[in-house]
């Protein structure tokens, strides 16, 4: 790196999601954690705690979309699971288990 941009920001691209997770960064969200709640609930779900596993939730998809088209968009096409599920009032049942049996076979 350059001296003249030491401690800026940058775009990293090509790295894999669970390499830019587990960077030793402060995130957006653990500012909020740390100026909202406390530092030891900072640290416990911070990549500084070795005992830490992140959630995988469907919370997270357009996150997770959004970071494979910024920074992995040679893997996008085949992260993301189209599920023909018609009217999801009538077919609910079948959409959640299409949607569990996909995130089975996804890898983050």
């Amino acid at each position: 790196m350059r001296p003249d941009t030491a401690g800026f920001a940058r775009r990293i691209s090509g790295m894999p999601a669970v390499d830019y997770h587990a960077t030793r960064a402060l995130s957006a969200s653990g500012a909020w954690l740390l100026a909202e709640e406390c530092p030891a609930k900072f640290l416990w779900r911070s990549p500084w705690n070795p005992l830490y596993e992140p959630e995988a939730k469907s919370d997270f998809d357009i996150g997770v979309a959004a970071h494979l088209a910024v920074l992995e968009p040679e893997r996008q096409a085949d992260s993301i699971v189209l599920i023909e599920a018609g009217d999801y009032r009538t077919t609910l049942p079948v959409a959640r288990a299409a949607s569990r049996a996909s995130r089975a076979l996804m890898v983050r």
